[in-house]
């Protein structure tokens, strides 16, 4: 899921560049009102869905609902399988992790750099968040009208145009 967040993110961007594109072109204030009415279903949906979002094994565990935990990986990790030893092999890393970190409550940020292998973790987790910040689609994202008008374009249909063209290249 997290892999389909940045895909998610460019269909999700060109749908609404081009909903604000042809939308710009309305003399009234629907022009603005039809994009955010569009999102409205999505917004309701989502909050009516997450209620219905089961909880990850690990928070039920560390809830003592192990019973629950197990029934969950047997559902979505072994297709309802009973005897999958791979749903025994999770509970067992899940419960020992949570053991571990019961026994080291105490732990400081030390042990996240303590070691190098957990050094290296940190450096690609700093160096992906960098990376997606530092492309340069931030830069044309907020300060693209600014962009745009130093240019010479400043008619809406143009702006919105140009918006729309940019993320179908996208």
């Amino acid at each position: 899921m997290a892999g389909f967040f940045d895909c998610a993110f460019i269909v999700g961007n060109f749908l609404a560049a081009w909903v604000i594109f042809g939308t710009s072109k309305l003399p009234t204030d629907w022009s603005w009102r039809v994009p955010y009415i569009i999102h409205v279903p999505f917004a309701v949906f989502l909050l009516v869905a997450v209620f219905f979002v089961p909880e990850s094994p690990r928070w039920l565990m560390t809830h003592g609902r192990k019973e629950e935990a197990r029934a969950f990986l047997l559902k979505y990790h072994a297709n309802g399988a009973v005897s999958d030893p791979m749903v025994d092999f999770e509970l067992q890393e899940i419960q020992g992790q949570l053991d571990y970190e019961y026994a080291h409550e105490g732990a400081t940020w030390k042990v996240v750099f303590g070691t190098p292998g957990n050094r290296h973790r940190i450096a690609c987790v700093i160096l992906i968040a960098c990376c997606q910040n530092l492309s340069g689609t931030a830069i044309i994202a907020y300060y693209y009208t600014g962009i745009l008008k130093l240019v010479g374009i400043t008619a809406s249909g143009q702006v919105t145009g140009i918006n729309a063209g940019q993320s179908l290249t996208s």
